[in-house]
């Protein structure tokens, strides 16, 4: 005797705090065990404690296993952005970590969640694990101890993920080192992670065949892309690696569109590769390189030629892939689209301008806000289909990846010092901007530097 579907209706418990109806997690339990009627239930989508809560179950396949098994570009793209903007919070979680003294487990879960709610996400998918030193072996550890201080050496593992718009939840674990590695540290470290690249090969070998590779040496480290920062014709590509293998040379850099992000291969100014030349070392270090209109390139054959703004045209996305290089004997390393290719898209941009009040700021062909004197200040009012937020910044580059959500109608008082994000909507698609205040002149002026993306729907800026 089922519910008769006029009756029936949607309950969802959940910790999640968004907008729709719910309830607590925590009322979950006493909810499910007043319930007399059959309940359809997939043994495979449920905890066996939550199971034995259910007075008639009904076992059934769930049909919602296929659907969800079944992505569309749009969700490929959109869980894309969730875990970008997953990792920018724990990126920027991690800076905090390194430039701050006596904080404790706690001090971090709650830095992490401001970084997350920074970053759109509309609340944590679950507690975060902070753990520090030996808890990090505790099996969903979830203490948060006020008292558990992070010193010089101590390793920090997080465990985090967020909700974000459209439902989507993210889940990530990172451990880091405060401070300087041990010898210890970096040693384990190491083994693992070769384990775990020998691990992948077998798994790639079985499933579908030799991965796509330019050479083949594990320890031919693959450095990691951190940030893209895209210039008006021209992107800025910041990225960390770490190689002391004897014959390792340096690091080419290649871009091209999403089917093949090796299209250019760059060279370096006197004309020869690899694109950055380096020698062995056994630390961590930071890149970065400007990939700009005059470089040199080949797509591939022995011919060399100058970048031009077709290859670098504002409005169009652009792929990175830098790779570890050595020349005798020559080989890269291991070619991995889905893990280390990173986009970017060139856009125009407008620097050091002084903007008085009354007077609209065009995006070099798209009004993208107004300077107005309301009262006593100076502010910044929507045009048009606009919204906008601010955030703190040092300049145009601070964010680069546009937050879908978070815009406000309101005016924005005009502050030196801050960064406006702008989202225009026109024709059902999404246009986003951003200006940087570098100073304000009382009542009178603003000087600015703005830039907006000219394409639709581009989450790069």
């Amino acid at each position: 005797a089922f519910r008769p579907a006029a009756a029936l209706r949607t309950v969802l418990f959940t910790d999640y705090n968004g907008d729709m109806d719910t309830k607590p997690l925590d009322e979950f339990e006493t909810f499910i065990k007043d319930i007399d009627l059959p309940i359809k239930v997939d043994k495979t989508s449920v905890n066996a404690q939550d199971y034995a809560l259910i007075k008639n179950p009904v076992s059934i396949k769930s049909p919602i296993k296929e659907i969800k098994s079944i992505k569309t570009k749009e969700e490929i793209e959109h869980m894309k952005y969730c875990f970008e903007m997953t990792d920018r919070a724990l990126k920027d979680t991690r800076d905090w970590i390194y430039a701050n003294d006596n904080i404790s487990e706690y001090d971090i879960a709650e830095e992490l969640e401001k970084n997350f709610r920074k970053y759109g996400a509309k609340s944590l998918s679950f507690q975060s694990i902070v753990a520090i030193n030996e808890n990090s072996a505790l099996a969903h550890y979830n203490r948060l101890d006020k008292n558990k201080i992070l010193n010089n050496g101590d390793l920090v593992l997080i465990d985090c993920g967020a909700y974000y718009d459209k439902g989507y939840a993210t889940d990530i674990t990172r451990v880091f080192v405060k401070g300087k590695p041990s010898k210890l540290q970096k040693e384990v470290y190491t083994n693992v992670l070769k384990v775990f690249l020998i691990l992948l090969l077998i798994l790639a070998a079985i499933s579908c065949g030799l991965p796509d590779v330019t050479g083949i040496t594990l320890e031919l480290n693959q450095p990691y892309i951190t940030k893209i920062i895209p210039g008006d014709n021209q992107l800025t590509v910041e990225f960390e690696a770490q190689n002391n293998e004897p014959s390792f040379s340096g690091y080419n850099i290649y871009f091209g569109d999403s089917t093949d992000p090796r299209k250019y291969k760059l060279y370096s100014p006197q004309k020869y590769l690899p694109t950055i030349t380096e020698k062995p070392f056994t630390t961590v270090k930071k890149y970065s390189h400007t990939i700009k209109i005059g470089d040199y390139y080949s797509t591939g054959g022995s011919e060399v030629d100058t970048l031009t703004s077709y290859e670098l045209n504002n409005g169009i996305p652009i792929y990175v892939w830098v790779s570890s290089y050595q020349i005798t004997p020559q080989l890269e390393s291991y070619y991995y689209y889905d893990n280390f290719v990173k986009m970017g898209t060139p856009r125009p941009e407008i620097l050091n301008r002084t903007v008085n009040a009354g007077e609209t700021i065009d995006g070099t062909g798209r009004a993208i806000a107004t300077l107005v004197l309301s009262g006593t200040q100076l502010v910044f009012r929507n045009v048009s289909g606009g919204s906008m937020m601010r955030v703190a910044g040092t300049s145009l580059t601070d964010v680069v990846v546009p937050p879908e959500n978070g815009y406000g109608a309101a005016d924005l008082q005009v502050s030196a010092n801050r960064l406006y994000l702008i989202k225009i909507t026109e024709g059902g698609n999404s246009y986003y901007g951003k200006i940087y205040v570098r100073s304000v002149n009382g009542t009178l002026s603003a000087v600015i530097d703005y830039c907006h993306q000219p394409s639709a729907n581009i989450l790069s800026y």
